[in-house]
Order: structure tokens, then sequence, then C-alpha cells
């Protein structure tokens, strides 16, 4: 066995274990960062919304509700459209004028939901949305998260609190930040797996190879062992053909004298 292999390939395995732990730490800090929360108290009929500026992204949207509420994601002109009819107050309901903007500046939509995302999920038990663009990214712009109270909503009767998910870092340098750290994670894990190969390999090339003294030792070993008891000696078997030889000679020289 070579130790210095052995010992090679533990430190490659312990680094390795290191890099998944860090690569476990970046991932986290990615998730962390990706939604910020922004809770509202919505009045009966009435609304509140929140201004959010992306940078060619992945949109990620999202309400938690108390109660049962409409939500809507606008960009500015359907924003604007909306806005101005609900406020004065020729709209039939919030909702019938947001159905109206589909296509026209509504770009998700949902109707009486406690929970609703954006990408749409179903995994997480949310309503099904009544309108959605299934962009998964949103071109550069300034985009309006809408927690809609205002007739045509079920609890248009009472006041209750809402939390609007929405991307956290909405800038250039805190897209490009995010960026280098999901590159990051994926360079930590791929040097997980390469060290740990790397680890594995030199520890059994450590345990199978032999060193030289091994090997010397070995052969010594194979030189000296004694010849199993029923094996004869060169010297033991010349006597034995001389005996032989003898015995034939004389048996000869017997025969010619009869």
């Amino acid at each position: 066995m070579k130790k210095k292999f052995v010992y090679i390939g533990l430190v490659l395995i312990v680094a390795a274990f290191g890099l998944l732990l860090l690569a476990g730490s970046l991932l986290t800090s990615v998730a962390s960062g990706l939604l910020a929360e922004h809770n509202v108290t919505v009045s009966s009929m009435s609304f509140s919304y929140l201004q959010v500026i992306l940078v060619n992204q992945t949109a990620i949207f999202g309400v938690v509700s108390s109660k049962p509420v409409n939500f809507y994601v606008f960009n500015s002109t359907g924003f604007a459209v909306w806005s101005t009819e609900v406020n004065s107050g020729n709209a039939i309901s919030g909702y019938a004028t947001a159905v109206a903007l589909e296509g026209k500046g509504l770009l998700f939509g949902y109707h009486n939901a406690l929970i609703g995302t954006i990408p749409y999920s179903q995994v997480l038990g949310n309503a099904t949305p009544f309108y959605n663009i299934n962009a998964s990214r949103m071109p550069a712009g300034t985009y309006y998260a809408v927690v809609d109270n205002t007739n045509g909503s079920a609890s248009d009767s009472i006041t209750f609190n809402s939390t609007i998910l929405y991307p956290s870092q909405t800038s250039a340098a805190g897209y490009a930040s995010r960026s280098a750290s999901a590159i990051a994670v994926l360079a930590s894990g791929a040097g997980f797996f390469v060290l740990l190969i790397a680890g594995i390999a030199l520890i059994l090339y450590g345990f199978f190879k032999k060193t030289p003294a091994q090997v010397a030792g070995m052969q010594t070993q194979a030189a000296g062992q004694a010849k199993p008891k029923g094996d004869m000696s060169d010297e033991q078997i010349d006597q034995l053909y001389k005996n032989i030889k003898k015995k034939t000679g004389r048996k000869g020289k017997k025969d010619s004298s009869q």
C-alpha cells in the first residue's frame, strides 16, 4: 500500500465535502434572495398595489392573503387603464375591468384566491389563474402587482391583510449579482464531484499499489521458500541416475556370462 496516495485521496474527499457545504450555503442565499415581501392592509372596496421595475428577468410574483382576493399583474399601460377606470367609479367591478384587459396590459390574474403564484404552480395548491401569459421571462420595464378588494371581490365588505411577493433584486447590478451567485453554486457542485471521484481513485490506487520494498520482499520470500518434501534436489536426481546406471551395468555383465 502506498500511504501517500491514500492520504492525498482522503484530503481530496474532505475538500469535496467542504465544497458541497459551500454550494449548499450559496444555494440558500440565492434562493432566499429571490423574493421579497410587501405586506398590505386592504380596506373594503379598495385596492393596494406595488410598483416593481424588472430588468429582463424571470417573473416571480405571488400573493398570500388572509381572505379570498383578486390579484393581478399589469404592465404600465394596463395598470393606467385599470386604475383610472376603478377610481372613476364607472367600473362595474375591478375584476370585470381586469378581464377586459386580457392581452391589453394584464399579464396574470387570480380571482378570489388565498394563494396565487406567478409562474403558476399546481404543486403549491394555489388557485388556477383566470389569465396567464405563460411568460418565463419578462422584458425590462415597470410592472404593477395589485391586490383588488373592490366590487367583484369575495371580501369586498371587509378589511384584511395580504402579502405581495415580488423579485427582490430588480436592478441590473442586483440581477448580475444573482447570476454570479448561481454560477458559483454550479461551479461548487461540479467541483464536489471532481474532487470526490479523484479522491476515491487515489485511495484505491494507494491501497492496491505495492511499494518497491514490498515487491522486493515478496520476491525474496518466494526465493527463500523451502521446496516441498516430495521434490528432490539436482544432486539427488544425479545420484539416482548413477545408481540406476550401475545396477543396469551389473545386470548386463551377469547376463553375458551365462
